[in-house]
């Protein structure tokens, strides 16, 4: 199976889980999400690893649309992390970042480090569309992101149609 990540919401690690306004999407990638094999999860099973340390760029300007994608089961680190807004006004809220999130069957974990404060989380998800369904252990409760995935990359946007929005790009390892 393959798979995508997103990581700002926390992003990555709620890389996966809580930022969304997709309702169809929610609907379906939840109940899809309720037939899912629970006991492969275990949170916090993920470190950063050889994940490198990126400084985030900035872009004034609208993110590109991203087209879904099967995902690939893997270990994937954060090579890009993009912030699109509306104002030049307005600064990055992060400005060093590192992540590694791993997909395997409907699972995930990830790990994301975000300015110094590093947060781990895993859960399951599925695919609607274009858009990743996540839920996350840790908060009980699913989201929804925009993604584009490759047999090598994943790139998520989160949160999906703000003013600002993050654009993370995965490469597998």
């Amino acid at each position: 199976m393959e798979l995508s990540v997103a990581v700002p919401c926390l992003a990555v690690v709620t890389m996966l889980a809580a930022c969304s306004s997709h309702p169809s999407a929610m609907d379906q990638g939840v109940a899809d999400l309720a037939s899912a094999d629970q006991a492969v999860v275990t949170c916090g099973t993920i470190g950063l690893d050889d994940a490198p340390q990126l400084a985030s760029t900035f872009v004034v300007g609208d993110a590109p649309t991203l087209t879904g994608g099967p995902l690939t089961d893997g270990t994937y680190v954060l090579t890009s992390y993009t912030y699109y807004v509306a104002d030049a006004d307005m600064p990055p809220p992060v400005t060093m970042v590192r992540a590694q999130f791993r997909i395997g069957g409907q699972s995930w974990a990830g790990v994301i480090d975000l300015d110094g404060t590093t947060v781990t989380s895993a859960g399951f998800f599925n695919t609607v569309g274009n858009q990743l369904v996540l839920s996350n252990c840790a908060k009980k409760f699913p989201s929804s992101d925009a993604y584009a995935a490759t047999s090598t990359s994943l790139t998520q946007e989160t949160p999906p149609g703000t003013t600002a929005q993050a654009v993370l790009v995965f490469t597998k390892k």
